[in-house]
């Protein structure tokens, strides 16, 4: 189990570092990248996109309200937390 969590890592790691060699020629840095990522695919971020999709899959009433309101938060979220 040690090395399946290790093994995970270090091939996040890898990924992470080919990600930022080919931001380095653009004015994204690795720290906004890594913050989107956390803010997206954090308790609440992922939540929000999980709210968001079952909205869309229940055809609830005032559902692309619903939608456009979560996509404008997550936008809004990483504008403001990257």
């Amino acid at each position: 189990m040690f090395y399946k969590n290790l093994a995970l890592l270090a091939a996040l790691a890898y990924l992470y570092s080919l990600a930022s060699g080919r931001l380095e020629c653009t004015p994204v840095s690795g720290a906004i990248v890594f913050t989107g990522f956390g803010v997206i695919f954090g308790p609440h971020g992922l939540a929000t996109i999980v709210f968001g999709v079952i909205v869309l899959n229940e055809q609830l009433p005032g559902g692309d309200t619903l939608t456009t309101t979560v996509v404008a938060t997550v936008v809004l979220s990483i504008l403001a937390h990257g």
